[in-house]
């Protein structure tokens, strides 16, 4: 079971989520994962992309 709720802005999953389910299906392993928002990809990076801008003009990525 994978969360595929963004972790650190910008709207994507977690890097070693998304390593780890490409690893299990390269098993040929069941994966199942959830979110707990409904909005596209794409609806998610805009609605975070002030945050992102902000963190990128005070020179940092992190929280």
């Amino acid at each position: 079971m994978a969360n595929l709720d963004e972790s650190r802005g910008g709207g994507d999953p977690d890097s070693g989520t998304a390593f780890a389910i490409g690893f299990a299906v390269a098993l040929a392993k069941p994966v199942w994962a959830y979110r707990s928002s409904e909005a596209t990809l794409a609806q998610r990076v805009e609605s975070s992309g002030d945050r992102v801008r902000r963190r990128l003009l005070c020179g940092r990525l992190s929280n």
